[in-house]
């Protein structure tokens, strides 16, 4: 956004507008989120962020106003600023779904406007106040019942619109073949039995109804006959999220250590750093991937000042070497400045993310998800949507409305079936890249690497496909999801609810062809009745399951509605929902 790579909230404001006006809410909500953050760091004495405001020429931001026209102006300038983001932060928040939170916000906004006595001459803002007083007092039909938008304040989780962004590069097309062989390249390492293919899926509408097109999507294919009992794939994947900071589980693929030989048992080298790993294998993988050990202490006591000076010179560095480095050589080429790495032994990043008493486990899950994937990136100098884990992920994209070349439409009706959270997508986020921002310079919000690898847009595209695929396993502690992970092979599958193989569920990712004794719970019955079962015959699609296949019909059509896009219709489905008519 700068050269200079620091932050200039009028600008960072300038791009929230532009998206709030191309209803892209959350991608709005988080730079105006940012803005309002570095504002508040401005007005407070206490602590807000490490993340520092420049102006355009890289100087403090508004420290020339305080020195020309005294402290009492920078703070009205800074309010101002405020009031412009907290009015994008608070109508995208709505507009998302994330009620609760933006009536806290919407309190703040009117104190501040109060506080900041604003001019006749700023049309805009005065436009945005009149918009929330009129939206406050005008009744709205919610769910048949006719409420004013204060009677409405009823949740802390919304939706924003899930979709392949028009300017991503990055989006492979999957079932192309050259597709198809990398990732049979990669199935290869992990089965000798399986391969990739394009297959045909029912297609469902916006109400989650069959629409009676088809969806051509990839699948898992037998190479040939496999038995009953068979192990047929064994796929360990470091994209994995622990919930708990504990060592009882390995950090890199979250097996449980109590069922691993002591001794084949790892500690990490780092200085003061206590993460295990349950075998040398990941510890290793660990080191390479994601987990570089940090042999040398920070100083603590480090001037600040001078310590923002270095990011900075650190920053316009890299972006004048950069300039001439090509992007496939940024994404191939491991970086030979980095010594060790900034996540090892950094309690500070390490409980962003982790709270003691959650109560939203899953959502936490899915932010860790997010975090490790930031980790492998940097740790490897590969932009978070090339890497294997996360390259071929589909994400239940809906189709981009426009084209490019496409007059918007500001009336049109988008699909939003992101799951969206003002804690989770903005200030856990925020918080985590500038605490991170302080040790690795290149995570720095806003900087030219931050903008090209982790822009918030990039974030938002990496959790709409771990919604889809992610797996979690819970406790047997209090029976919340304590790790979730992401097996790119495993994923494959698809899913029904008479699966053809059964899988491990923590660690390593095994598939098992089902024996007839383990299938006699599902219904399969045809013209001939009962089918005799001797395993998946060369050439057939494996199925495997994406629920508790011992549920009833509707209470497993509910659970996978949000992973299929509407109802499962398996075979056992279709025959099950026939009898409960």
């Amino acid at each position: 956004m700068i050269r200079h790579g620091k932050c200039y909230p009028p600008l960072i404001l300038q791009r929230a507008r532009v998206y709030e006006a191309l209803q892209y809410h959350d991608l709005a909500a988080f730079d105006a989120y940012t803005v309002y953050t570095l504002c508040q760091k401005e007005l407070s004495d206490e602590f807000v962020t490490d993340l520092v405001a420049h102006d355009l020429e890289g100087r403090p931001w508004l420290k020339d106003i305080g020195d020309r026209l005294g402290d009492e102006r920078r703070v009205h300038s800074a309010r101002c600023e405020k009031v412009r983001a907290l009015a994008v932060l608070v109508q995208c928040l709505t507009e998302a779904g994330s009620t609760v939170d933006a009536a806290k916000l919407r309190e703040e906004l009117a104190e501040d406007v109060r506080l900041a006595k604003f001019s006749d001459t700023d049309e805009w803002l005065e436009q945005k106040v009149a918009f929330w007083a009129e939206l406050l007092r005008a009744p709205r039909n919610i769910d048949g019942a006719t409420e004013t938008l204060d009677s409405a304040i009823t949740s802390q989780f919304g939706h924003s619109r899930r979709e392949i962004y028009p300017w991503s590069c990055y989006e492979p097309s999957r079932n192309t073949t050259g597709s198809v062989d990398e990732l049979n390249s990669y199935l290869s390492d992990i089965s000798s039995h399986l391969e990739a293919k394009v297959t045909a899926l029912p297609a469902f509408d916006d109400s989650g109804n069959a629409s009676g097109t088809i969806s051509y999507q990839l699948g898992l294919f037998a190479k040939s006959h496999l038995q009953p009992g068979q192990e047929v794939l064994n796929e360990k994947s470091l994209l994995t999220a622990i919930r708990p900071l504990e060592d009882a589980i390995c950090d890199a693929c979250g097996q449980e250590l109590e069922e691993i030989p002591f001794e084949d048992v790892r500690q990490c080298d780092g200085l003061d750093c206590d993460i295990t790993f349950c075998s040398q294998e990941c510890k290793d993988r660990a080191k390479k991937e994601y987990h570089m050990p940090r042999l040398e202490d920070y100083d603590d006591d480090e001037d600040e000042e001078d310590a923002e000076d270095d990011v900075g010179k650190s920053l316009s560095d890299e972006a004048d070497e950069r300039e001439n480095t090509t992007d496939d050589q940024e994404e191939t080429e491991p970086s030979e400045t980095i010594s060790s790495g900034p996540f090892c032994g950094n309690t500070d990043l390490s409980f962003i993310g982790r709270p003691t008493n959650t109560i939203t486990p899953e959502w936490d899950l899915y932010f860790l998800l997010l975090t490790r994937t930031i980790a492998m990136s940097l740790t490897q100098n590969i932009h978070p949507l090339s890497l294997p884990e996360t390259k071929y992920l589909w994400g239940d994209f809906n189709p981009t409305p426009f084209a490019p070349s496409t007059p918007f439409n500001p009336n049109h009706q988008y699909q939003c079936t992101l799951p969206f959270s003002f804690l989770h997508n903005l200030q856990y986020t925020l918080d985590y890249f500038s605490t991170l921002s302080l040790s690795e310079p290149r995570a720095t919000p806003y900087s030219p690497h931050w903008l090209r690898t982790f822009d918030f847009w990039v974030l938002q595209t990496l959790s709409a496909k771990f919604r889809g695929v992610a797996n979690a396993t819970q406790s047997t502690f209090d029976g919340k999801p304590e790790i979730a992970s992401v097996h790119p092979g495993w994923c494959l599958a698809n899913h029904s609810c008479d699966p053809s193989v059964r899988w491990t569920p923590k660690g390593r990712r095994k598939f098992f062809v089902r024996t007839d004794e383990e299938r006699a719970d599902c219904k399969r019955e045809s013209g001939d009745g009962k089918r005799e079962w001797t395993g998946i015959k060369a050439g057939e699609e494996v199925f495997s399951h994406y629920t508790d296949i011992r549920l009833p019909v509707h209470e497993r059509r509910e659970r996978l509605s949000g992973v299929l896009g509407g109802n499962c219709r398996c075979e056992r489905c279709m025959i099950e929902s026939q009898e409960t008519v």
